[in-house]
């Protein structure tokens, strides 16, 4: 005779648990086998950018274009939930979501579309790289809803740039006038992942913003920098002095270019005057730069317009080269930030350092 177990709650209770996870099992199990796997669609008949071509192989997965809206383009670095900058028009906006090849990283990708948009005659008025120089939450300028760049016709489109997974941010704006009116261009590039599906993950991500500009629209200009001085060879003497040291701005450069302006004259004169009237001076003339650009090219162009101003001080105004040492340093002393204009055009300075 076989003795039946007494029935209890704990036993009633651990038997319900088990058919419970049984029965969801075997549903699970069943939409695993039927449900089909999802794949990455071309978006067709999507238009493009007039002659901006696209890299190759690369999948456009988001479009839209609305013919009247008030946007906003970056001309600084992103802070908190907003740009330090920003340049804001209304006009035609049409904005494409593209994933790169695989086997591509951020820079690869990005300098893809700066060298196409330089020839197409676009000139730069923003870029920066990583965190640090774009902003340490760069990427919600996009997983924000409310700054109404995001895709969000499906779970994937919002899932782009997932949180923690963005890496190498790269921003590169810029505009151009021509017989159809004013427009900027923004692009941004980052390594990112895609909570919602792995084959739209593990790859950069690229977005681009296209603002044509209505005609009776004059786009808000981003704020101006603040009048730089030319400083005496009294104040400069002060200076150097007082702090080892005189910041200067009255020399002033073609954009990117070691070419030194005609307006700096007026500053040259008095550096000049400066070393007639203290002769046993010596300096090291350093070059300063934002952190605009890339840092190798930052560093170089730094050096040259240091090494411009040495050789325009000998030849021009008579100093004796001996006195002169010419050195660059790029971006790596800022005076403040990088993340306004008027920060940017103070960083952007010659110094006179005593030897």
């Amino acid at each position: 005779m076989q003795l039946q177990r007494p029935l209890t709650m704990e036993n009633v209770r651990m038997r319900r648990r088990f058919e419970y996870g049984y029965r969801m099992g075997l549903m699970l199990a069943l939409l695993t086998v039927t449900a089909p796997a999802f794949t990455l669609e071309e978006i067709a008949d999507a238009g493009k950018i007039i002659e901006l071509p696209r890299i190759a192989n690369s999948l456009l997965i988001g479009y839209r274009q609305r013919a009247a809206v008030r946007s906003t383009i970056p001309t600084g670095q992103w802070q908190k939930d907003a740009w330090s900058t920003s340049i804001q028009a209304e006009g035609q906006c049409t904005q494409w979501l593209y994933l790169a090849p695989p086997q591509m990283n951020s820079l690869e990708v990005m300098r893809h579309y700066q060298e196409a948009l330089a020839e197409l005659g676009y000139q730069s008025i923003f870029q920066c790289i990583d965190f640090k120089k774009c902003g340490k939450e760069v990427a919600a300028f996009y997983t924000d809803a409310a700054q109404a760049k995001q895709f969000t016709d499906s779970y994937l489109l919002k899932s782009v740039y997932s949180e923690g997974s963005v890496k190498e941010p790269r921003i590169q704006v810029v505009q151009r006038h021509d017989l159809k009116g004013q427009s900027y261009i923004f692009v941004f590039t980052a390594y990112q992942d895609n909570y919602a599906d792995s084959q739209a993950g593990e790859r950069v991500a690229v977005f681009i913003e296209e603002l044509r500009v209505l005609e009776n629209e004059t786009p808000s200009p981003p704020e101006p920098a603040a009048p730089l001085p030319v400083l005496s060879a009294d104040a400069l003497l002060h200076e150097i002095t007082a702090n080892g040291r005189a910041v200067i701005y009255g020399i002033q450069f073609d954009e990117n270019q070691a070419s030194i302006r005609a307006e700096s004259a007026k500053q040259l004169e008095q550096i000049a005057r400066l070393f007639n009237a203290q002769p046993q001076l010596s300096v090291y003339l350093v070059g300063h730069t934002d952190n605009n650009g890339e840092f190798n090219r930052n560093l170089l162009l730094s050096q040259q317009r240091a090494e411009a101003v040495m050789q325009l001080l000998i030849r021009q105004y008579g100093i004796d080269g001996a006195r002169l040492s010419a050195r660059g340093v790029g971006e790596l002393a800022p005076l403040t930030t990088n993340a306004n204009v008027d920060g940017r055009a103070r960083n952007r300075r010659l110094e006179i350092v005593v030897q």
